[in-house]
């Protein structure tokens, strides 16, 4: 089995700041997610000093550091649609036909631009209400692949 994260933020302190995990399951709920993440957790594969961002093609879920409680439900929940929106566009994906890998590279984008932009207008609220802009702002990206 891969230990290692679809993707991972690091800080320039070299921490994991972001660790994310990208499933192309249509129909979550936050009860799935928080047994989704227990499962990971239990097995160490969250790093506990990390945000912990499960994403599916309808929901994003976040967890925020230090997080107590292995069945914890998600700090934040967001509809990953409309943060994809840009990009599922332009591949002209209809709802529920995209794979995990494609997701994945939607949400290496969609994250790449987010840690880059300064302009907190364009930065949806509850990523500066939960501190994760903040704390991934100038940090690297890396892909499962690139590791």
């Amino acid at each position: 089995m891969d230990n290692r994260p679809d993707l991972l933020v690091i800080g320039p302190d070299g921490t994991p700041k972001l660790v994310v995990e990208v499933k192309a399951k249509s129909g979550t709920s936050t009860r799935w997610a928080a047994q989704f993440r227990r499962n990971l957790v239990a097995h160490g594969l969250v790093p506990t000093a990390s945000y912990f961002l499960l994403a599916s093609p309808e929901q994003f879920y976040l967890w925020k550091p230090k997080h107590d409680g292995f069945d914890a439900p998600p700090d934040f929940v967001a509809d990953s649609r409309q943060m994809l929106a840009p990009w599922l566009d332009r591949m002209h994906t209809q709802k529920g036909t995209i794979g995990e890998s494609a997701l994945e590279l939607l949400i290496h984008a969609w994250l790449s631009e987010v840690m880059t932009n300064p302009n907190l207008e364009d930065i949806p609220d509850w990523l500066q209400k939960s501190g994760l802009h903040s704390a991934i702002r100038g940090a690297r990206l890396r892909s499962n692949a690139s590791h």
